[in-house]
C-alpha cells in the first residue's frame, strides 16, 4: 500500500446554536458525515459532530429540534497537519477510535473521513 498525502475535503459547518435537526438537514444537503462546529462568529472551530452523534441523540428520545450541536459534540478534537500520509492518519483514527480527523493546512482546517482511505 503506497504510503500518499491523504486527500481531504472542505470542513462543512455549522455555530454552536445550530439545532441537530437543522444540522442533519444540513448534512444531507451536502452528502457529509460530519459537520465542524464553530463559534458564533464563525472564526473558531469547536468541536465536531456527526451522523453518530445526531442518531445517539434522537435514540435517546431526545428532540433533535430541541436539542443544539453543543450539547452532543466531540470537542476534544484529533488533528493532524495538512502534510499526513494516508498511513499515518489510519494510525490516527485506529488510536483515537475516531472516524473523522480535522487536518490543518495553511490555516484552514480540513476533514477526512475513515471512508476516504
Amino acid at each position: 500500500m503506497p504510503n500518499t498525502l491523504v486527500r481531504t475535503h472542505s470542513l462543512k459547518g455549522v455555530t454552536l446554536d445550530c439545532d441537530l435537526t437543522t444540522a442533519a438537514r444540513f448534512m444531507t444537503s451536502k452528502a457529509v458525515s460530519a459537520l465542524g462546529v464553530f463559534s458564533h462568529d464563525g472564526h473558531n472551530l469547536l468541536g465536531v459532530i456527526t451522523e453518530r452523534d445526531v442518531t445517539r441523540a434522537v435514540g435517546a428520545g431526545h428532540d433533535p429540534s430541541s436539542v443544539h450541536v453543543q450539547d452532543v459534540m466531540t470537542t476534544e478534537l484529533v488533528t493532524a497537519n495538512g502534510d499526513v500520509t494516508d498511513k499515518q492518519a489510519r494510525e490516527l483514527m485506529k488510536t483515537h477510535n475516531i472516524r473523522h480527523l480535522i487536518v490543518e493546512q495553511d490555516g484552514i482546517q480540513h476533514i477526512l473521513s475513515l471512508r476516504d482511505l
